[in-house]
């Protein structure tokens, strides 16, 4: 049985002069950044830079292949995570959501005339003491846009989870579905709390998401389409852990997803097949292993690790029964948020190489040789 069975089908800093028209790349603008040779894991393979502004993550490839999502942060028109998309060939990009609040995940629709993402543009409004804590923190003296050092600076821990766009703290966010232009756009959820990093079904029938309802974070699904589509959400998992970034396989057979301990430290990520929902661990080492994302054959996952060096994150492989691991990048830098083509044969990732967090993109050859080390 597969697991669609399963399912009834900040700082906040407002825009000013923002613009959406394509910008030429320029491989010398200050901001972009040289290519990055990958080391051991993927010797002789070079990842080329697709932006060049900003701070970006969680790139996501459009079904065709020829673009790519990507939130970005930190620029000059704006400050918060906002959407935007950038085409592979010409690496001009365009910003897709002009929000008053955080986007911190989207995914494409399965027709690419479309997407769903999570904003925290309502949910902020909607939650008086929330807006008051931003009020306190930042009105009075706003601090400076960390920098990729400061982000993961272990002396003074960081707001977010190391190596994702994960709060530390309960940040309010609802999903939400658009076309591509950023145009008709509709709210798909109205829970309290937490609501994001949604995964779509081949067919966009239905989405698992994480989400904060049930007091913490635990995954869900509901189906796509309906007018009340939230009030129809069934709950996945139930667990005393926080449960994040759901995958689905192309053929919505399998799921994987990252359970968070307790105290930030280590998170594990799990599988499961069909109906049980019972998630086994396909990463056992004490470390962080974030951000999954399923090889389009959906026999093996790419995700990110600090294994090894908790101050660093590299990427990594591993098959859908937890026995072969194999790295893909060996860096200085810090790799994070892979992204499959959907003909398998690229992989886009978030690297602060140039000093700042920017897609790149690499051609995908796993070494032919599972690393001894257990996953």
């Amino acid at each position: 049985m597969r697991i669609r069975s399963l399912i009834p089908a900040l700082p906040l800093l407002l825009c000013a002069g923002c613009a959406s028209s394509p910008k030429p790349y320029d491989p010398g603008a200050a901001g972009g950044g040289p290519s990055i040779p990958m080391g051991r894991g993927g010797a002789g393979i070079v990842a080329q830079p697709l932006t060049k502004a900003g701070d970006n993550h969680r790139p996501v490839f459009s079904p065709d292949g020829k673009k790519v999502l990507f939130i970005s942060e930190n620029r000059e028109t704006h400050k918060h995570l906002q959407l935007y998309e950038v085409d592979i060939a010409t690496r001009a990009e365009r910003r897709v959501t002009f929000h008053d609040g955080d986007v911190n995940s989207a995914i494409y629709a399965p027709d690419g005339k479309g997407f769903i993402y999570s904003s925290s543009t309502d949910e902020i409004k909607e939650d008086p003491y929330f807006v008051d804590d931003l009020r306190k923190r930042y009105l009075p003296a706003p601090s400076p846009a960390p920098t990729a050092a400061e982000f993961e600076n272990e002396a003074a821990p960081p707001t977010r989870l190391p190596g994702t766009l994960e709060g530390r703290e309960p940040r309010p966010a609802e999903l939400y579905e658009a076309r591509i232009d950023g145009s008709n756009i509709r709210r798909l959820t109205r829970s309290p709390g937490f609501d994001g990093g949604p995964a779509m079904s081949a067919k966009g029938r239905y989405a698992v998401f994480s989400s904060e309802r049930s007091s913490r974070r635990e995954l869900y699904g509901m189906s796509l389409g309906e007018k009340n589509s939230d009030k129809n959400a069934r709950r996945l998992t139930k667990n005393q852990l926080r449960d994040i970034d759901p995958a689905l396989t192309p053929d919505g057979a399998f799921l994987a997803w990252v359970q968070v301990g307790e105290d930030f430290a280590n998170a594990q990520i799990l599988v499961a097949e069909g109906r049980s929902m019972k998630g086994r661990p396909l990463t056992a080492k004490a470390a962080l292993n974030v951000t999954p994302a399923w090889h389009p054959s959906g026999q093996e996952l790419a995700f990110a690790s600090n294994r090894g060096d908790s101050a660093n994150f590299d990427l990594f492989t591993v098959d859908r029964k937890g026995a072969c691991l194999k790295r893909l990048t060996e860096s200085p830098s810090r790799e994070s948020f892979p992204a499959f083509s959907p003909d398998g044969r690229n992989l886009a990732f978030s690297s602060d190489h140039s000093g700042r967090y920017q897609i790149y993109i690499m051609e995908y050859q796993p070494p032919p040789v599972c690393m001894t080390d257990l996953p």
